[in-house]
């Protein structure tokens, strides 16, 4: 393999390293636009299921209603005592889309559902198997985005790109140390994840390699 060659493949390997650190989501200007970081038992798309401690009489009826409103849901899983048949007060919903997860999560963790008087812990779950629940510190990660972009575009031009997608608190075009030229990608932070998420859902990531 020629050098050239391989510090081609180093710079593809330390791109994907990276975005997986973040987000693990990139908008790329390839044909497949969206890229997400997947392995087999992680949902599709990421960041699309809930896993929840809810009170253990709780129904599935009473769960579905409440947490409808936010989104198409594709699947709830009521975890139960193999015996008993009992609940056992923790439960998944698989959602259609990331945003949605997001927003149920921002709206409905540490809320009562009536007429039950325990509040709900919602967090994002990457997957249905037992230890797969992210880590909440984690949460922040998902408020960015890592986009490639055009080395002509500027924070001004992604800033009127994404802000109608939500509340951006910053933005970070990553440019070359000795040069100061736009290294053509950059970081959108969000004050949501479930904004976050829409972004990505919604952005034609063609129209930021103009």
């Amino acid at each position: 393999m020629s050098n050239r060659n391989r510090s081609r493949d180093v710079s593809s390997e330390d791109l994907n390293k990276q975005s997986s650190l973040e987000s693990g989501i990139i908008l790329s200007s390839k044909k497949t636009p969206l890229i997400f970081n997947k392995t087999a038992d992680v949902d599709d798309p990421p960041f699309s299921r809930l896993f929840l401690l809810i009170p253990k009489a709780m129904s599935e009826d009473e769960l579905r209603k409440a947490f409808l409103v936010h989104g198409t849901i594709q699947d709830i899983h009521m975890v139960r005592d193999r015996r008993s048949q009992e609940s056992k007060g923790i439960a998944y919903i698989k959602y259609e889309k990331a945003s949605a997860a997001a927003r149920a999560m921002e709206e409905m963790n540490g809320t009562v559902i009536p007429p039950h008087t325990r509040p709900v812990k919602a967090i994002i779950s990457s997957s249905r198997r037992e230890g797969s629940v992210r880590d909440p510190d984690e949460h922040e990660k998902m408020l960015r985005l890592f986009v490639v972009i055009s080395k002509h575009m500027t924070k001004d031009d992604l800033r009127k790109v994404f802000e109608k997608y939500g509340s951006i608190i910053h933005i970070k075009v990553i440019v070359d140390k000795l040069t100061g030229e736009n290294k053509g990608f950059a970081y959108i932070s969000f004050s949501k994840a479930s904004e976050a998420a829409y972004a990505l859902e919604e952005c034609d990531p063609f129209t930021l390699m103009l």
